[in-house]
């Protein structure tokens, strides 16, 4: 197998190198009648395959890619890196800003090591002891170990031995993000007699959520894609399609709520919401039945969320070199959370004779139970003390939202959804108690969500609506604790903090 791949990727990097040269020919208004060898070419795109880091500034999008000499191009992977690395903005406060791409026209070379191209800083988010190896992630680490070493050998032509991937048995996290539960049996782990029946489930779980990521993101259909990841998430494959009745006998499994398909399908399905929102929203921004629909959605993108931060943070307390991706879900979560407490819907409710409070006329945001409200605005630079610092604040941090998490968790699920499955969407205590999904008798009928439940009645008669200063102050929490464990990553971001500050003050 791994020949097959090696003939592959070299049969691509020769005809690469053929392509660069005949550019590079008619460039400079040569014959292109060349048979010889590209020798320099192949070894450029061997550099880029194997060096080349993917750009990406402010958390924005990738902006392209760039290769760096040794100094950093020689720090090693490890699935358990003590080091991840980030790319500053430029400070041009000093004058005139440099030009950093030059028009090979004007003949004048450049030092790429000095001061062209993005600027790369690598920082420590564990303790680093004398003599210790620095390493940084080549991938993402929140996969198993076989599909990190799949990704790369087929990219880098390795297979990572850090203590992560040596250790037996392997690590909970790892255990945690292959891990498969067994509906129809009492049991609630799987000997290893099931491992080809595992892996050949693995395999059609993988191809059904590849499916239905494919109908959002190819084909444009966010609705599509998530009736089906919601109906893989509940049912697993016993609703899909087999060919004989006794390959449909033979399912028997679904996905952990903590499996790394799990996690790929709450992170499409928080982004496929939100999109059916605005999707609904555009068709007609007043009308009050698509405002109450895009509402629902809303909800249901920010409830994802949190139970991808959640998840991952979760996963983080037992493997800190996973603060980034903590990081960023907590982020996101946060900023949903505000946008659905800070909803036009809730005038709505208003309107119709509820009580709402509102968010802008009190500090609904402060908190007595933690001090990391009172961290908004000021510096995170953590220092060398962040290991201890970080496990305070995230005990702080736990502890404080496991009081309001009971208060919104049933406000923003809806009938029909995977997540009337989710207990608690921070504390995974009750996984091991978790029934048979086929026994809990719940319909996929994403058609019929109750958006009647949105209010609860007082004792007056008169709908008393306190969500929404609840989802605020949630928000705001998981906000604060993402830009913390940022600064953990990347350090000190403005434009973060004022991010934060707008998000927040409205």
């Amino acid at each position: 197998m791994h020949e097959e791949q090696d003939g592959d990727s070299l049969a691509r990097i020769k005809g690469g190198a053929k392509a660069m040269a005949m550019a590079r020919r008619m460039r400079d208004n040569l014959s292109l009648d060349y048979s010889g060898e590209c020798v320099l070419e192949e070894a450029v795109l061997c550099v880029v395959l194997t060096n080349a880091v993917e750009v990406q500034v402010n958390g924005g999008p990738l902006v392209g890619i760039a290769v760096y000499d040794t100094t950093f191009s020689w720090i090693n992977h490890s699935c358990s890196p003590n080091a991840c690395y980030t790319f500053p903005l430029p400070d041009y406060s000093g004058g005139e800003s440099r030009l950093r791409i030059l028009s090979a026209a004007t003949g004048r070379g450049c030092s790429m090591s000095k001061v062209y191209g993005p600027r790369i800083v690598v920082r420590s988010i564990k303790a680093i002891k004398k003599f210790e190896e620095v390493s940084i992630a080549y991938i993402d680490l929140l996969q198993p170990k076989a599909l990190r070493h799949s990704e790369l050998w087929s990219q880098y032509r390795f297979i990572c031995s850090c203590q992560r991937c040596s250790v037996s048995p392997p690590t909970y996290v790892d255990h945690t993000l292959q891990e498969i539960s067994a509906v129809n049996c009492s049991c609630a782990k799987l000997s290893s007699d099931h491992r080809l029946d595992i892996d050949e489930e693995i395999t059609r779980f993988s191809d059904c959520i590849d499916d239905a990521i494919a109908d959002y993101l190819k084909f444009g259909n966010p609705k599509s894609s998530c009736e089906k990841l919601e109906n893989l998430l509940i049912h697993g494959l016993s609703g899909a399609k087999f060919e004989t009745e006794e390959e449909k006998q033979k399912q028997q499994f679904w996905l952990h709520p903590l499996h790394h398909l799990s996690l790929t399908a709450y992170t499409t399905l928080a982004s496929a919401y939100k999109t059916r929102a605005s999707d609904l929203l555009a068709v007609d921004p007043e009308g009050e039945k698509l405002q109450l629909e895009a509402f629902t959605t809303s909800r249901t993108s920010a409830a994802y969320s949190l139970l991808l931060a959640g998840a991952t943070n979760h996963l983080f307390l037992f493997e800190s070199s996973l603060v980034a991706s903590a990081a960023n879900f907590w982020i996101l979560a946060g900023e949903s959370l505000i946008n659905v407490a800070r909803s036009p819907v809730w005038k709505l409710f208003a309107k119709w004779g509820s009580t709402v409070a509102e968010i802008s006329s009190c500090p609904s945001y402060k908190c007595c139970n933690c001090t990391l409200v009172d961290k908004l605005g000021t510096s995170f630079d953590i220092g060398q003390a962040q290991d201890v610092m970080v496990e305070g604040l995230s005990r702080e941090f736990l502890s404080c939202i496991t009081s309001i998490i009971p208060k919104v968790w049933t406000f923003l699920i809806h009938e029909g959804c995977f997540l009337k499955l989710i207990s608690d969407p921070i504390d995974f205590k009750w996984i091991g108690h978790m029934k048979p999904v086929r026994t809990l008798g719940i319909e996929s009928n994403l058609a019929n969500a109750d958006t009647e439940s949105m209010v609860s009645t007082g004792e007056s008669g008169t709908c008393v609506n306190q969500e929404n200063i609840s989802l605020f102050q949630l928000g705001v929490h998981c906000l604060l604790y993402g830009t913390i464990l940022s600064t953990v990553c990347f350090g000190k971001r403005s434009y973060l903090d004022d991010y934060m500050q707008n998000l927040v003050h409205g």
